[in-house]
C-alpha cells in the first residue's frame, strides 16, 4: 500500500472518530473553564450549571453551532488548533442568538468564546455586561437578579486575571460597581489600580491624535484620562457627597489635575474641578447631590450597602450621622 493511500485511510478514520465523538465532545469542547454540572436534559446532554433550567434545550452549545451554519469545518478548525477562528464563530453566534430573542443561551456562547480566546477583550466586556445588565433586568425575582449580578462580576474578575496587561477589564468591573451595584468604594479600587498605580501608563493627548481612527481602547494597554481618570474623579466626588468628607473631594480634584496634565484641553475635567471647588463647602449642594444619588440608586435597583463601615447597615450609618448624609436607599 502506497504512503498516500495510508495517509488517506488515516484521515478517513480520523474523520469517522470525530463524528462518533461529536456527542460526548459537545459538552466539553467549548467550556474548559466551567464544563458541565451533573444534571442531564431529556436528550441526554449535560445542562450547564450557569444556564437557567427554563431555557435548557435539547441541543447544547456546540450542537447548535454545528447545526447553525458552522458545521463540520468548525469542529475540524477546533481540533486543528484554530481556536481563534472558532471563538469568532461563537462571537457571531451570540449575536445571532440575541437577534433571535434567546439571551440565556448567549451565556454559553460568550463563555466558550472567551475560554477559547482569552485575549478577546470586547467579548469579555460584552459577556459581563450581558449578565449583569440585560439578564439582571429580565430576571423576575430578587434571587435571579442577585445571581446574574454575581455572574457578571465574576466574568470581569476572570477577565482581569486573563488579561493582566490590559486595563479595560478593570474599567468594566469598576463601572459595574459604580453604575449597577452602587458600591463606590469597590468602584474606586478598580479605577485607582489603573490611574494611581504604576502598572499602566497614561495615553497622552498627542498619542491619541497620532493614532486617530486606529485607536482601539478595548485593546489599548495605556489608560485614557477621559475614560479612566474622569471616572475615578467622579467616584471620589460621590464618596465625598455620601460621607460629607472633604478628603474625597480633594482626591477628586487631584485626579482631575492629573487628567489635565495628560490632556490639558479636557473640558470635562476643567468643568468638574470648578464645580467641586465652588460647592464642596455648601451643605445645600451636598443635600441636593445626595437626593440625586438616592434617585439613581432607586432607579437602578441598587442594594443597600455597608460602604466600609463594619457592623453597620447603610440605614444605620445614615441615621447615626449628620444631616449631610441623609440618603433614602431603596433595597434590591
Amino acid at each position: 500500500m502506497h504512503a498516500r493511500q495510508r495517509t488517506a485511510i488515516k484521515l478517513i478514520i480520523l474523520a469517522l472518530v470525530c463524528f462518533i465523538l461529536r456527542w460526548p465532545l459537545d459538552d466539553f469542547m467549548c467550556n474548559p473553564a466551567l464544563w458541565h454540572g451533573q444534571e442531564k436534559n431529556a436528550q441526554g446532554h449535560f445542562i450547564l450549571w450557569r444556564e437557567p433550567e427554563k431555557t435548557a434545550s435539547g441541543k447544547d452549545l456546540f450542537s447548535e453551532v454545528l447545526s447553525g451554519g458552522a458545521g463540520t469545518p468548525a469542529m475540524f478548525a477546533l481540533l486543528g488548533g484554530q481556536r481563534y477562528l472558532v471563538a469568532n464563530i461563537l462571537w457571531n453566534y451570540a449575536d445571532v442568538l440575541f437577534h433571535k430573542g434567546d439571551p440565556y443561551r448567549m451565556v454559553s456562547a460568550f463563555d466558550s468564546c472567551v475560554s477559547l480566546n482569552p485575549a478577546f477583550t470586547e467579548a469579555w466586556s460584552t459577556y459581563g455586561w450581558h449578565e449583569a445588565w440585560n439578564l439582571f433586568d429580565d430576571a423576575k425575582t430578587i434571587t435571579e437578579k442577585e445571581k446574574w449580578l454575581y455572574y457578571g462580576i465574576k466574568v470581569y474578575e476572570r477577565a482581569i486575571e486573563a488579561q493582566p496587561g490590559k486595563p479595560h477589564a478593570l474599567f468594566d468591573l469598576g463601572w459595574l460597581y459604580l453604575e449597577r451595584v452602587g458600591d463606590y468604594f469597590k468602584a474606586k479600587d478598580q479605577f485607582a489600580q489603573v490611574v494611581e498605580g504604576t502598572k499602566f501608563q497614561p495615553l497622552y493627548v498627542q498619542d491619541k491624535k497620532q493614532l486617530g481612527n486606529a485607536l482601539d481602547l478595548y485593546n489599548e494597554k495605556r489608560w485614557d484620562p477621559t475614560l479612566y481618570g474622569l471616572r475615578l474623579g467622579y467616584v471620589y466626588r460621590l464618596l465625598g457627597v455620601i460621607t460629607a468628607d472633604k478628603q474625597y473631594f480633594h482626591q477628586a480634584l487631584a485626579t482631575y489635575n492629573k487628567c489635565l496634565e495628560i490632556d490639558p484641553g479636557c473640558k470635562d475635567a476643567i468643568r468638574l474641578k470648578k464645580e467641586i471647588t465652588e460647592n464642596m463647602d455648601k451643605p445645600s449642594w451636598l443635600k441636593k447631590e445626595q437626593k440625586m444619588d438616592a434617585a439613581i440608586r432607586k432607579n437602578y435597583e441598587m442594594a443597600p450597602l455597608h460602604y466600609g463601615y463594619p457592623g453597620k447597615t447603610m440605614d444605620e450609618m445614615i441615621t447615626g450621622t449628620s444631616d449631610a448624609q441623609q440618603l433614602q436607599v431603596s433595597p434590591l
